[in-house]
Parts: C-alpha cells; sequence; structure tokens
C-alpha cells in the first residue's frame, strides 16, 4: 500500500496574505501532533497530477489585482478531480472582479488582510475538515447555572450561531416530552466542546445538574473552555482544557449581566481557535483506549494518514476509523466507500456508546445491518478483540 501525505496547494498571488495563513495553519497542525512528514505545501511548480490519486488535497486561492495563468489553467485539473478548492477573497463585494472565471461558482471564504484573525481561523478550520482532520459539524454544549449566567448564555447562544456552529442550550435544544436528563447527555456526549460558564454558583454542592455535565465531560473526554466570571476563585483541584477570565468592564452596565458584543466575539474566535486542538485530544484518547488493548494483546497495527488504524492479526487484515461524537448514517456512508477503495478490507468504526440514547443505539445497529459495517464499542473493545482478532 502507498503511503500518503496531506497535500496543501497554494496558488494566488497575494503576498502579504499567504504566507500568514500558511504559518498559523502549520501551529495548527503541530498542535494536533500531525508531523511534519504528514504533510506537505505545493505550488504550481511542485504540483504533481499523478499524486491526486494518493494523497488527501485541497487547494486554497488566495485573490489579487493579479491573477496568474499558470494557477488558473491549474484550477480545471483540480475540478476534474474534485479536488475541493476554497476561493479567498478580501471583500465579497469584489469577488466577482478579483476571482477567475473558473472559480465565480464556488462559495469564497473571506479574509480581509493578513490582521483578520477571524477569517483567517476560519479558513484553517475548512482545510482541516475537508482533510478530514476535523469534523464538519461544530457543535458546541453551553453548560451554566441560570440564577447566576442565563443572559449570558443566550448571548453566546445566539453568537455561535451566527457564527456557524450546531450549539445546545437546554432552553432551546429539548423538545417538550423528551427525557431531559437523558436527552441532555445524548447532546453532550455529541459536542466537542463544553463552555462551561464558571460562576459564583456553578460548583456549588446543590447544583446537581451543572455538576453532572461537568463530569460527564470530563468521563468522555470532551474539552472544557471555562468562561470565568469575575467574582469567582480559581479551584485547584477542577481540571480544564482551556480558560477565559471575564472583567466587570467586560460587561455593560453596573449589573454583571449582559457581555459587551467585543467581549462576545472574542470568546467565540477564541472558541474557533482551540476547536482543533480539543477535536484531536479527544480523538487521541478515544484511540489509545483501543491500541493499548491492542498491545495488550499482542496485535499488530499501524495508525495511518487518515486517522484510521491499521490492523494485522492472525484472523484478519482490517481497519478500524475512530469516530468523535455519536455515530450517523453518513459516517457509515463514507466508511462503505474507503472499504472499496481500500483493496476491500473490512471496515470497522470505533466510537464510545457511553451516554447515547437507547433508541440511537438500535438505529446504529439498524445501520450495522444494512450496511455491513460494525461498529466498536470502545467500553468493550477487549471482547471484541479477542474474538475478532
Amino acid at each position: 500500500m502507498v503511503n500518503s501525505i496531506y497535500q496543501i496547494l497554494l496558488l494566488g498571488c497575494n503576498k502579504k496574505l499567504l504566507p500568514v495563513v500558511r504559518s498559523k495553519l502549520e501551529k495548527s497542525l503541530s498542535d494536533m501532533q500531525i508531523t511534519d512528514e504528514s504533510y506537505k505545501f505545493i505550488n504550481t511548480e511542485t504540483f504533481e497530477e499523478e499524486s491526486l490519486g494518493v494523497n488527501p488535497t485541497i487547494a486554497l486561492y488566495f485573490t489579487s489585482d493579479v491573477n496568474s495563468d499558470k494557477d488558473i489553467n491549474l484550477i480545471s485539473t483540480l475540478k476534474k478531480h474534485s479536488i475541493f478548492i476554497i476561493p479567498i477573497v478580501d471583500s465579497f463585494d469584489n469577488a466577482g472582479l478579483l476571482l477567475p472565471d473558473s472559480l465565480k461558482e464556488i462559495n469564497a471564504a473571506r479574509v480581509v488582510d493578513k490582521n483578520d484573525e477571524e477569517g483567517i481561523v476560519e479558513v484553517i478550520n475548512h482545510v482541516l475538515s475537508n482533510l478530514g482532520l476535523l469534523t464538519k459539524e461544530r457543535n458546541v454544549f453551553i453548560s451554566y447555572k441560570r440564577v447566576d449566567s442565563q443572559t449570558l448564555a443566550h448571548q453566546l447562544y445566539d453568537k455561535f450561531l451566527l457564527s456557524g456552529f450546531s450549539v445546545f442550550l437546554d432552553t432551546e435544544s429539548l423538545s417538550a416530552g423528551v427525557n431531559f436528563q437523558k436527552s441532555l447527555r445524548h447532546c453532550l456526549a455529541d459536542s466537542f466542546v463544553l463552555i462551561l460558564l464558571n460562576s459564583e454558583h456553578f460548583f456549588d454542592k446543590e447544583s446537581k445538574w451543572t455538576l453532572e455535565e461537568y463530569h460527564v465531560a470530563q468521563s468522555l473526554q470532551i474539552g472544557i473552555c471555562s468562561i470565568m466570571m469575575p467574582s469567582v476563585k480559581v479551584k485547584r483541584d477542577l481540571n480544564f482544557s482551556d480558560f477565559l477570565r471575564l472583567e466587570p468592564f467586560d460587561f455593560t452596565g453596573k449589573k454583571i449581566k449582559i457581555l459587551k458584543e467585543q467581549k462576545v466575539n472574542e470568546i467565540v474566535l477564541h472558541v474557533k481557535s482551540i476547536y482543533a486542538r480539543l477535536y484531536e485530544s479527544r480523538k487521541k484518547a478515544l484511540v489509545n483506549a483501543f491500541t493499548e488493548n491492542l498491545r495488550k494483546n499482542n496485535i499488530s497495527f499501524s495508525l495511518q494518514i487518515d486517522g484510521s488504524i491499521l490492523i494485522e492479526s492472525p484472523k484478519q487484515r482490517c481497519r478500524v476509523i475512530p469516530l468523535i461524537g455519536i455515530p450517523k448514517s453518513w459516517d457509515y456512508y463514507i466508511s462503505d466507500i474507503k472499504r472499496a477503495k481500500g483493496y476491500g478490507l473490512p471496515m470497522y468504526l470505533l466510537y464510545n456508546n457511553q451516554c447515547i440514547l437507547d433508541e440511537w443505539l438500535e438505529h446504529l445497529a439498524w445501520l450495522e445491518n444494512k450496511s455491513g459495517i460494525q461498529a466498536i464499542n470502545v467500553n468493550e473493545n477487549q471482547s471484541w478483540i479477542q474474538i475478532n482478532l
């Protein structure tokens, strides 16, 4: 089997913006522990069409007043191979003027200039998700104490929605008649960041539900971003992936309820910037729990460039695909495509069934039966290894 690496094709003549995006993308890949040997940046001079059938590839086209004929000619080749292309413009108003005709049908990303942190972060997350390094779903869960921070929770809910996230907020996200706590835990299991509004009463002994959300997130290895209210003291016995401290001057008026719009924007941008790192951390924990038992059972395996686990055992040779969050029908569909392209190897999905609703587990069993692709519950992976490998 040919070893593949991620290819990031940089096109266009914007010499001010291109190196900044490349540098920040390199940092994001490093934060996700993607080694330098696992990816490369290429341009029209180093591009090889033959590599498109082997290496996962994405292209960024940086618009400017001048377009290179070589870059434009290469676009048709990329489109022939269905390579994902992200045109980058400084203004949507200028897109029609700056984009070559072959890219005008593609939705562009906006980065005003090299100092547009939010625009650059959005482009980087698009790159990571389309290379398969980051889920295209961006699910966040807002955990808060109503008596302390209900207004702030709704502010963040609205802003994250406008920024393209799927957001769980108890008062907005649950239908009438459902089992409240089971549904809440199910939604938490499918989230990739817990935004914890760390207020005065959040960790009180009487705060049953917020304490449960914190402990379930810990158990599921979900990244926790603590937003600390001004009056809250740091507790050394708590474990957060990341935190932001709010000050009284971040709020409008004397009552600490409504956060200034600029600070709300900063929080959303901060979560965007750490999202890939927290996602990869959770994925690593899932993979480690499985591969530790492979080692204990002397099963040979190797981690592949696409994130899958290639297993060589006495009983079978197969691939296991780690899934973060709750498996969906789309995951089975993509796995079936990979199975067809992967020399006929059996494919398995690895996931954590903790907190998933019973009716959803029944749905997954139905998907397994229809697709022929089995799912491995990481909490029972030892018995699966002994039976199947």
